[in-house]
Order: structure tokens, then C-alpha cells, then sequence
């Protein structure tokens, strides 16, 4: 991160690749994914990926899978995706507990 994104808030775009083995998943379970344009499916994988680099997912007494990250990204970016230069930049952890 560059200084100047550190002072203003702003965080670099994800380094990380979309997993291709979430497509269809995402595509099956986010009825607001499978309703994006394929640009606009392009930038909220980007989005996701952008969140899932910047905020740490715990389990509490229980172990988080792939699909657990691929869903909790989708719904945080869901309420946000409208906003293109809004991030979560105070969530830092989610903690996940069981049931």
C-alpha cells in the first residue's frame, strides 16, 4: 500500500485472482450475481477478492471453508455494489461462530 493510499483511505486493487472454481457456485447461490451484466459480474468478483485481501475471517469452534469466504464477500459486497469507490476500510475481522 502507498502512502498515499495508507493518508486517504484508498485501498490497491486485489492482487489476488477470482477462484474459477466459485463461478458456478457464485452463479448458483447470489441471485444478485447471476442478475449482473457480464462487466458488472467482472467488477464484483474484482470487489470480492479486493474485500477477501483486506479483511481477516475467523472461525470461532469452527473451520471456514471456501465457500464460507466466497459467501461472506458476495454479501458484503451486495449492499455497497452500487457505490464504486466505497470499502469497508473499518472492518478489519469477521468472526464466524457456529450455528
Amino acid at each position: 500500500m502507498s502512502f498515499l493510499s495508507w493518508l486517504f483511505g484508498k485501498k490497491e486493487p486485489s492482487s489476488t485472482p477470482f477462484p474459477t472454481s466459485w463461478e458456478e457456485n457464485l452463479r448458483t447461490r447470489v441471485h444478485f450475481y447471476r442478475s449482473l451484466s457480464p462487466e458488472k459480474q467482472a467488477q464484483f468478483k474484482v470487489r470480492m477478492m479486493e474485500f477477501l485481501d483486506t479483511t481477516k475471517i475467523t472461525g470461532i469452534k469452527v473451520e471456514i471453508t471456501d465457500e464460507d469466504k466466497m459467501l461472506l464477500a458476495a454479501g458484503a459486497i451486495i449492499p455497497i455494489f452500487a457505490f464504486p469507490n466505497w470499502k469497508y476500510y473499518n472492518l478489519h475481522e469477521i468472526l464466524v461462530y457456529p450455528d
